[in-house]
């Protein structure tokens, strides 16, 4: 293809977008680019290529499909990049990048484009537009509502008394018809009125949030109609919520033409992720006509539609972020599943919102070198995933077939209370907990089979102590955390946690019973103090004295840990040791210890082969197959690092060499998997991974170590302190561990001796057992 031949392609490409047929302008834009590959490398072959990316961007986004998006806005840049001619577009096509990034909360790559768009539009007509852009940064700053509201006001008298700016000519019809630069006066209009619509529907009154929702109705209906645009439905369906607590406002005439619109394009941009949005609409809808059950239905199709959607996206970060979205569906869903009073259902959705699916392999940079904050975001945590498994409550599962004409079917649906007993015991109770939009939904299960659910607010009170102990946990190795420093001071805290987390049902349950096997469903609960809470703040009752608290894993890591035969009754010997590898801990170093295997940093080994290298671990952990009755022991730093391009959970070794979560998961470019013994204790900071990450999927060193042959991982839920009552602990531990039955009870055990001491309150600083430090320490996995 000649460069005559590829711009032509270019403009019909152009007037297919233009045309409202996004299928055909793909195809011709991919067609300009694999036919200019054999161009020469000049400026005018370089802004061809940078404009079909962008119509590829473009198509990406107004379909939804945001990491399409940011990749082909970065190829876009790579082509410009170096080509002082087109530094004017390369600037707009970083300006691009920016607002993609603003409001994925992605603060330092917005940071990046804004300065070198900046740098690179200076002094042209579109330097006015990029301080429009970062007028956003100083409102988003200004933690009052109402300044908000007076600067978006103000801002907005502003803009109607300027006319809006026009494109030079060469550039009037590109602009226009993609990036639709020429557009960005009004567009700045309708986002102001956006945001002063957000702000009133949040805080304002029910006539001014009536009145703010028929505004974001209208911007969002407009731009589809008129532009094919539906990003505008990503605002509008996220103030959605505040229905729930104002049911005096009736939108059931403006929701009628939404959700009309919205099926329109969904249909003809066969977009999943738009058709998502659109049931999603449809459930509110129905929720405003008090039809439950149809609201239900409509939002799981929702649900399951953006699920998957979630498998297809690569980035762990950007996972994050689709499911702040998705959290809102969910919150409905467990909403309606109150009402209804289907705590099954609820069941379900509070489990299935960790992702049931493992890692099939990682990503690799490929020999790029010009790696930017955007490659960083596309690659860090990144994995392919597997198919989407689901879980089943009762033997149904309400999520199978919803998403089916869209992808391919699950693989299989892992009954709920097979899992339970799995982790528990057939007399196990389970608890499981979503939050989202200041509320908490729970369900509880008991051991005959019956379920509960319901729905607690949390006020802003509530919400400063979590967020504040949560804060303090995981920002802090030292072990006298703000909030729990004190015997007073952490009994406080203990009763006011347990009362907003505990569930009234179970809390009956715990108190009236003298013990009992607690499955509790990792996700944000699990990274609380949790066996500390109160369960009787007047006797000070705790959780661990009346539960034998057990980590769930996801179902789907739970059914491969379970299908290897557990292990029959007797020792379980210490096969390897790992301790203080780097030489930074004194308290780690554990040198009574007798393993099979002991490696330590280079100052207590002399011999190479018993230095904590990568090469020593590997090999001593390659010399039981996996699934040997035996402990693993590693007793110093975890970390998150870059591990072949991706990031990964890791434990750090001597000479900064690590292992690696993806190791355990088999998914590094060699296929070869690390093998674990059936128990391991890791005794450094925050290691189980027991609150998810991305989306809510595991992929953290527990989750590793189960997929790799562990049947119970011990590990710990934020930063641990290096002190002697930590080594005290750990030892006792790992000794206890070999003649163990059960390691849940092993630990809750030895957790109930450090709560007596501590509330004798007789030792000295250095040896006081901190609940801050043993509350950390969970086990994961299945019960034998």
């Amino acid at each position: 293809m000649t460069l005559q031949q590829a711009r032509r392609v270019l403009d019909t490409a152009v007037r297919s977008y233009q045309q409202g047929d996004l299928h055909r302008s793909r195809v011709l834009a991919t067609e300009v680019l694999q036919g200019s590959a054999s161009v020469d490398d000049s400026d005018d072959a370089a802004i061809v290529r940078a404009q079909a990316h962008e119509i590829l961007a473009v198509i990406h986004q107004d379909q939804g499909e945001t990491e399409a998006a940011l990749q082909a806005y970065r190829a876009g840049e790579r082509a410009l990049l170096g080509r002082p001619a087109h530094r004017v577009h390369l600037g707009r096509i970083q300006m691009s990048l920016y607002m993609m990034c603003v409001p994925l909360g992605l603060d330092q790559e917005a940071d990046h484009y804004v300065h070198e768009a900046r740098s690179n539009v200076a002094g042209s007509e579109y330097e006015a537009y990029l301080a429009d852009l970062t007028f956003w940064a100083d409102v988003d700053a200004e933690p009052n509502w109402q300044v908000q509201l007076q600067m978006c006001e103000d801002r907005k008298a502003a803009w109607e008394a300027t006319p809006a700016p026009s494109a030079p000519r060469g550039l009037r019809r590109f602009r226009r018809d993609i990036a639709r630069d020429q557009d960005a006066h009004i567009r700045l209009g309708w986002s102001l009125d956006r945001r002063i619509a957000e702000l009133y529907i949040q805080h304002g009154t029910d006539e001014a949030a009536e009145e703010g929702f028929v505004t974001l109705a209208f911007h969002a209906v407009a731009l589809m109609e008129h532009m094919n645009d539906h990003r505008e439905f990503l605002s509008l369906t996220s103030t959605l919520s505040f229905l729930l607590d104002r049911p005096a406002i009736d939108l059931r005439n403006v929701l009628e033409k939404v959700v009309q619109t919205a099926f329109a394009a969904a249909s003809r941009t066969g977009s999943a992720e738009m058709l998502g949005q659109a049931h999603f609409l449809a459930a509110v809808l129905q929720l405003q006509r008090r039809d439950l059950r149809t609201a239900m239905s409509e939002v799981l199709t929702s649900l399951a539609l953006g699920m998957n959607e979630l498998t297809r996206t690569g980035s762990t970060i950007l996972r994050t972020e689709f499911k702040r979205q998705l959290d809102e569906r969910r919150d409905l869903a467990l909403t309606l599943c109150v009402r209804l009073g289907d705590a099954g259902t609820a069941a379900e959705l509070i489990e299935s919102q960790r992702l049931q699916t493992l890692p099939q392999r990682g990503t690799r940079f490929d020999g790029q070198t010009d790696i930017t904050d955007v490659d960083l975001l596309l690659n860090s945590s990144r994995s392919d995933l597997g198919a989407l498994d689901l879980v089943s409550v009762c033997g149904v599962s309400q999520l199978q077939g919803r998403a089916a004409s869209h992808f391919p079917p699950s693989q299989q649906v892992v009954p709920l209370e097979w899992t339970i007993a799995a982790v528990g015991g057939d007399e196990a109770w389970w608890w499981g907990t979503f939050a989202a939009l200041r509320r908490l939904h729970w369900a509880v299960r008991s051991p005959s089979g019956r379920w509960w659910c319901g729905t607690r607010g949390i006020d802003d009170e509530e919400f400063e102590l979590v967020d504040r102990l949560g804060r303090d946990l995981v920002g802090t190795d030292a072990p006298a955390a703000v909030p729990l420093s004190t015997p007073a001071e952490e009994r406080d805290v203990a009763a006011r946690l347990g009362s907003i987390a505990i569930p009234p049902v179970l809390r009956a349950q715990l108190l009236h019973s003298a013990e009992t096997s607690l499955v509790v469903c990792g996700n944000w609960l699990s990274v609380l103090p949790l066996a500390s809470l109160a369960l009787d703040p007047a006797a000070d009752v705790r959780l661990v004295e009346r539960a034998v608290i057990r980590i769930q894993p996801p179902a789907v890591l739970v059914a491969r840990a379970g299908a290897a035969r557990p292990p029959d009754r007797g020792t379980f010997p210490l096969l390897v040791a790992c301790t203080d590898p780097d030489g930074s801990l004194e308290n780690a170093r554990h040198e009574d210890l007798a393993p099979l295997i002991k490696l330590s940093h280079r100052g207590e080994s002399e011999r190479p082969s018993g230095q904590a290298t990568r090469a020593n671990l590997i090999a001593g952990l390659s010399r039981f197959p996996a699934g040997t009755p035996g402990i693993f022991f590693y007793s110093g730093h975890a970390a998150y690092l870059d591990v072949n391009g991706g990031l990964n959970a890791v434990l750090v070794l001597q000479d900064d060499d690590v292992v690696a979560a993806g190791d355990w998961l088999g998914v590094f470019d060699t296929g070869k998997r690390l093998p674990s013994p059936t128990r391991v204790v890791i005794s450094a900071c925050d290691s189980a991974g027991s609150g998810g990450a991305g989306s809510g999927e595991w992929m953290g060193l527990g989750a590793a170590l189960l997929s790799a042959g562990a049947r119970q991982v011990i590990a710990t839920a934020w930063p641990i302190a290096d002190t002697p009552f930590t080594a005290a602990f750990e030892a006792e531990l790992v000794s206890e561990l070999e003649e163990a039955d059960d390691p849940a009870r092993l630990l809750t055990e030895l957790q109930r001796r450090a709560l007596q001491q501590w509330r004798r309150g007789t030792n000295p600083r250095r040896l006081a057992p901190y609940p801050v430090i043993w509350a950390g320490y969970q086990c994961l996995g299945v019960q034998r």
